[in-house]
């Protein structure tokens, strides 16, 4: 059960495995199925099941980790190879979707994203998420009732991508 809710969310997962015994396989989330024990309907946050969900993070407020309501749910979702090796994994692109605590309301918010790298609940129905997008750690503050971003900063440039030294 979402926390402060009378809505139940699955995941959609999709099991892989690979040709060489020793890769073994991998498992991912393709969608969320949200049942309201309430209403006793279901609904999908996604239409299709053919795109990937590596990220999630539920927005609580409470004083103790772990603990409190959900405010608002963030999600990353992967729906095309932008790294070009064939198949949907967390190394390619994102965009970000916002949604409400029972995900009947939601909003794409943020495009081109390379990683989610967490989430803070703020005062004021508002909260802070970090990612990385274009070569920069960002944080983009969210008003959680308008499910919109409300202020988006760079933070820092990160060094490119290389081999190990």
């Amino acid at each position: 059960v979402i926390a402060g809710t009378a809505v139940l969310r699955m995941p959609l997962t999709s099991y892989e495995t690979y040709a060489f015994a020793s890769s073994g396989g991998g498992s991912s989330t393709r969608n969320y199925l949200y049942y309201d024990s309430e209403a006793h309907g279901a609904r999908w946050l996604l239409q299709g099941n053919e795109k990937l969900i590596p990220w999630t993070c539920d927005l609580k407020c409470g004083l103790q980790p772990g603990e409190g309501k959900v405010l608002a749910s963030l999600y990353s979702v992967v729906d095309s190879d932008s790294d070009r090796d064939g198949k949907l994994t967390a190394s390619d692109l994102s965009w970000i979707l916002l949604t409400d605590a029972p995900g009947a309301r939601q909003a794409r918010i943020l495009e081109r994203v390379s990683s989610a790298e967490g989430c803070e609940v703020l005062p004021r129905g508002a909260a802070v998420l970090f990612y990385v997008s274009k070569g920069e750690l960002r944080a983009a503050t969210l008003g959680l009732t308008q499910l919109k971003v409300e202020d988006d900063s760079s933070l820092a440039t990160l060094p490119p991508k290389g081999p190990a030294k």
